[in-house]
């Protein structure tokens, strides 16, 4: 299984660490022990109540090990779900030379969005316009199939990656800072009211995103940190944000009660009739999630119901926004955004004036 340079101390291992050797995945005894035989790893945890697997570094995994992993997986469980840890674009994504082909039926069923992410933290920090991140999102939802796209394990932090506090924070790079600085640093008490305004709009577009929200632990507490080891501290029991615990509860309820933030067709501002000045458009991001006809995007059943998001990242302007909803037959639209802008609803024009680090959802259900 093993390609030893001087048995038995000197072998591969993954980027230098001896605690992690290097495995011939395609060896064949190898393939029996993971996958093949009945009593195999796949096979054994899926009979004793897994729900399915997350392969750590897919890119390094070959193909073949993977479709072998699927086929175990889906004959002991045909609803167990295999992830991939795949940080681009999973459709096109090409490792040591080769254009994997992960979502073609064969491989994952779906892949950790760090794209969305990504796009997320640049959008709130004003890296990208509102306008990029709109395009940038459906470019993914066009290369996806529909079950993976919807499917997408939808995170703002993870083990891998500073935590979303820092980041949302404008806490300076950690590359400029030594391993005691970055220990020590957290975020002063501007910083702070800005990550709280800032993490709260990024947690209304991530639960109400299409895909599957996925919430690393203590991020809803507020905790801060650099990548690891800071981004694994202890939980911070007794010292909870609670108000940022409530907020995820509260629209992560709203995600549950409604269809259409599961299974609703996703149209972001570039399918929309908006009226907004350039700046509006540099600064506000939004989307529609929408069920009608009682039929979901998979032709399932499911409850009529749309919801709007709209977000502005602007940390100083206000913006005001013109949407024409006459294509969607509003019966009840309503703001669960009590707290946010103004607003006017004159027939099927919405008119909403957002402030600064703002965020606001209407739904019609």
């Amino acid at each position: 299984w093993y390609c030893f340079k001087s048995f038995p101390d000197e072998y591969d291992c993954w980027w230098g660490i001896d605690t992690l050797p290097n495995v011939n995945e395609t060896e064949p005894s190898f393939m029996d022990f993971i996958i093949r035989n009945k009593d195999g790893v796949i096979r054994y945890w899926i009979e004793n109540g897994a729900k399915g697997w997350r392969l750590d570094v897919a890119d390094e995994l070959p193909g073949v090990f993977i479709k072998e992993i699927r086929t175990a997986l889906k004959d002991q469980d045909p609803e167990a779900v295999l992830i991939g840890e795949v940080w681009e674009d999973a459709s096109n994504k090409v490792s040591y030379g080769a254009l994997r082909t992960y979502l073609l039926g064969q491989e994952l069923d779906t892949v950790m969005n760090y794209p969305f992410r990504n796009l997320v933290l640049d959008y709130m920090t004003g890296k990208i316009s509102g306008r990029h991140f709109s395009l940038s999102t459906m470019a993914l939802y066009q290369n996806y199939p529909k079950q993976a796209f919807f499917a997408c394990m939808n995170l703002l932090g993870t083990h891998d990656v500073p935590r979303v506090r820092t980041i949302l924070g404008d806490a300076p790079s950690e590359n400029g800072l030594d391993f005691d600085e970055r220990s020590k640093y957290r975020l002063n008490e501007y910083q702070r009211v800005l990550a709280d305004q800032r993490q709260k709009a990024a947690v209304v577009i991530q639960m109400t995103y299409p895909g599957v929200p996925v919430v690393y632990y203590g991020d809803e507490a507020g905790m801060e940190g650099y990548t690891d080891p800071f981004n694994r501290g202890a939980f911070p029991w007794g010292h909870e944000d609670k108000s940022m615990i409530q907020w995820y509860r509260q629209w992560i309820t709203l995600r549950n009660e409604m269809d259409a933030l599961r299974r609703g067709e996703y149209i972001p501002f570039t399918g929309l009739k908006i009226d907004m000045d350039h700046k509006g458009r540099e600064d506000i991001f939004g989307f529609i999630r929408i069920i009608q006809n009682n039929t979901d995007v998979f032709g399932q059943k499911a409850q009529n119901g749309l919801v709007l998001v709209l977000v502005n990242r602007s940390v100083e302007k206000e913006h005001t926004v013109r949407i024409d909803l006459g294509d969607y037959r509003i019966q009840n639209l309503k703001c669960v955004t009590e707290e946010s802008g103004q607003y006017n609803l004159d027939g099927n024009a919405l008119t909403v004036t957002l402030s600064p680090v703002d965020c606001a959802v209407w739904c019609d259900s």
